[in-house]
């Protein structure tokens, strides 16, 4: 097909007033509060312990431990429970503890709570901190600093546990509300300034300008300290100590401070969190700023904690907690003014500019992150979907349901080339010259039939793509290829009803079909392959499928994004990976589009997602594995019972059924945990499960080890 089109065509001019919308990137969190388990949605606080449990702190709700799946409020004889907690700390012994503003101090040693408040001060804690002989600060809302030596922490010998005041006229009866630990000096953050203990002495920092900032958090990353301030950032280095400028964060006050794994600095405001970059010159350089209008649940960040997983967290003031489940992934959804809609269609224009068409008849030319409505459809039918665009020279296409076919131009023009004639489209295609797909016909742009259906015929076409100059249509009872010359319509495989629902090419040569209820099809020109293992594909009802520049396939389905990576003949699939389980949209198959730059961006009943490929996340820390204290009889083993034999516990014959109880703390993840355990000497063999609880009956006679590995879902 190689006829251009060159005879004018009848042209209805429409107006348009523009609306500007501003698209807001809507990042995929996890959001935990009070549906989820939290006692209340207020967060002061968050910790991470050395055995890889979240810790929050409520306000009002107590402390809070987290596995990944499970919530557990922790309580004590004391009503800890009840508490409005303000900071959580971990010691160099796993000890966990807990400032509260109404109830004092509580500790946790992994087995029993108490209350530590003999010699406080005021019951107002805001922050811990350890120095380095091991003595324990604690920082006090009008009270000045109170320590605890390390004695008084060996909870195997019997002593009088007592807080001291730090004895110091600058301190006493201050609102210090933040401690950090730097080598052998502890520096001090309060409502008059920032304040610096070293060698027995306290001295005052100066700064100029504003002298006397209420300091409220501080963060020390590598040789570098951060500190935030009721208006911007302090940070300490080899040159001294000096405030970060920049127009975002000056006259911000800074909750929480910390540094993601690629050294980006996240900063906690009463307006959402900041994601600035230090560059070369060490001067701030902004980078995002995310609000309720991105996906937090609350724009107060009370804390953020970049856990061992690499996974972001932000406590947030009567918001919750939420997770930020990935970086690369980020959702574009119009502002609170313009409820989110179905993308249908997707068309790059260039590098900063692109084309979206939605269920209702729409087109927005979006550019730089703000969208201007070009189109609006006069239908009154609420399904009035933009079928697809192609671009043609320096105008684009549009083909939309009800309307026809529509050409926009770079100016903002808009041109109905051909009002539609009642019947269903199904797309547009471009080769040499545009071709529009009928439910009962192939015709050019310029009214030549290419294909006409039979009055017998009783299937249609739902849509159809371009391979190697043929015409492949995806029809009612299967795939049919139209020749070259348009005499020859070929069935190459048939299919149950319409089974078949997008389609792609690959850079290899390959057609990849997906299908509603079989997962994925290839055509090689010769013959189909099936692909359908569940290995593969979390679900086999294919809405969208793409393919990269590396000719690797990405399919959506209503369990998510995955990735196929394909060896070099499209033969085997080498990897499979399930991108993100939280993009649980329908996706519209000609809304899938691999740009320039190699960025997938997908339309969907939940708006327009784009990936950053070269940004793909792999968890690269394995799940932390807690083993319960195993279960006789579904009895807790009391150690003190048995007797024991080189560090093994000695059991009676008939003392033969044993329950172990364990879980795989992977906070980034969760429920994808799958785990191998062998009871050594019983069997030789790893088996596997995804539960957390495994029993053995009738063991014989012997000696046996219990042995347990867990893995995540990247194979770590």
């Amino acid at each position: 097909m190689t006829l251009r089109l060159l005879i004018p065509l009848l042209c209805v001019c429409i107006s348009l007033c523009y609306t500007t919308e501003t698209f807001a990137q809507e990042y995929p969190f996890n959001h935990f509060g009070a549906a989820e388990g939290l006692p209340v949605d207020g967060v002061y606080d968050l910790l991470q312990d050395k055995a890889a449990y979240l810790w929050i702190a409520t306000e009002g709700g107590g402390v809070v431990r987290f596995d990944g799946k499970h919530f557990d409020n922790m309580d004590s004889p004391e009503n800890l429970a009840a508490a409005n907690v303000r900071c959580l700390f971990e010691d160099h012994k796993g000890v966990i503890w807990v400032g509260t503003a109404d109830h004092g101090v509580f500790c946790y040693d992994g087995k029993t709570w108490r209350l530590m408040n003999n010699g406080l001060p005021v019951l107002h804690i805001r922050s811990f901190t350890e120095d380095h002989n091991g003595n324990l600060w604690a920082a006090t809302l009008g009270g000045g600093i109170a320590l605890m030596d390390s004695t008084a922490r060996d909870w195997s010998v019997k002593t009088i546990r007592k807080w001291k005041a730090l004895d110091d006229p600058l301190m006493l009866g201050s609102s210090v509300r933040c401690l950090l630990r730097d080598e052998d000096k502890i520096w001090m953050g309060s409502d008059e300034g920032l304040y610096c203990y070293e060698s027995g002495s306290i001295k005052k920092i100066s700064l100029e300008p504003q002298l006397d900032d209420a300091v409220l958090c501080g963060f020390k990353h590598e040789n570098t300290l951060y500190f935030g301030t009721e208006n911007g950032l302090i940070v300490s280095d080899e040159s001294g100590v000096h405030r970060l400028h920049h127009p975002n964060i000056d006259q911000r006050r800074i909750r929480s401070i910390a540094i993601d794994a690629h050294g980006d600095l996240w900063l906690g405001t009463a307006q959402g969190a900041i994601q600035m970059r230090l560059d070369e010159n060490k001067s701030l350089e902004f980078l995002n700023e995310l609000r309720k209008e991105n996906g937090l649940d609350s724009d107060r960040i009370r804390k953020v904690l970049l856990d061992r997983f690499n996974t972001l967290w932000f406590g947030t003031y009567f918001g919750g907690v939420s997770q930020l489940t990935g970086e690369s992934l980020l959702k574009y959804s119009r502002n609170s003014n313009f409820p989110e809609t179905f993308i249908t269609a997707f068309e790059e224009i260039d590098d900063s500019t692109h084309l979206l068409g939605t269920f209702e008849g729409s087109i927005f030319w979006v550019k730089e992150g703000k969208a201007e409505r070009r189109y609006q459809s006069a239908t009154k039918s609420p399904e009035n979907p933009v079928i697809d665009f192609v671009k043609d020279g320096k105008r684009v296409l549009a083909l939309v349901q009800f309307d026809g076919l529509l050409q926009l131009s770079q100016k903002g023009d808009v041109q109905v080339l051909q009002a539609s004639k009642g019947e269903e489209v199904a797309c547009l295609l471009y080769q040499d010259e545009v071709i529009i797909i009928r439910e009962r016909e192939v015709v050019a742009l310029d009214g030549r039939r290419l294909l006409r259906l039979g009055l017998g015929d009783n299937w249609r076409i739902n849509d159809a793509i371009i391979h190697e100059e043929r015409l492949i249509l995806m029809c009612d009872d299967g795939l049919r290829i139209l020749s070259k010359d348009a005499q020859e319509l070929e069935l190459i495989a048939k299919s149950s009803g319409k089974n078949i629902s997008c389609a792609a090419t690959s850079p290899k040569g390959s057609v990849w079909f997906g299908t509603k209820n079989e997962g994925l099809l290839k055509w090689d020109g010769k013959k189909l392959k099936s692909f359908k293992k569940s290995s593969h594909l979390p679900d086999l009802n294919v809405h969208g499928i793409t393919s990269d520049r590396d000719g690797n396939l990405w399919v959506s389905s209503k369990q998510g994004l995955s990735f196929l990576e394909l060896d070099l003949d499209d033969q085997f699939v080498l990897n499979a990976s399930q991108v993100d389980e939280g993009l649980k949209g329908h996706a519209a198959a000609k809304s899938m589009y691999v740009d320039a730059n190699n960025q997938l961006w997908m339309g969907s009943t939940r708006g327009l997602y784009c990936y950053q490929m070269g940004g793909q996340f792999n968890n690269q820390c394995p799940p932390q594995i807690q083993l319960a204290t195993p279960r006789l009889f579904f009895e807790p083993i009391q150690a003190q019972d048995h007797q024991q034999e080189n560090g093994k516990l000695l059991f009676a014959h008939n003392e033969n059924h044993l329950t172990f109880d364990f879980i795989g703390i992977d906070l980034s993840e969760g429920k994808s945990i799958q785990y191998q355990y062998m009871l050594e000497g019983l069997g030789v063999n790893w088996q596997n499960t995804d539960q957390e609880s495994i029993t053995f009956s009738n063991i014989p006679p012997g000696q046996y080890q219990f042995m347990l590995r867990a893995q995540n879902s990247d194979g770590i």
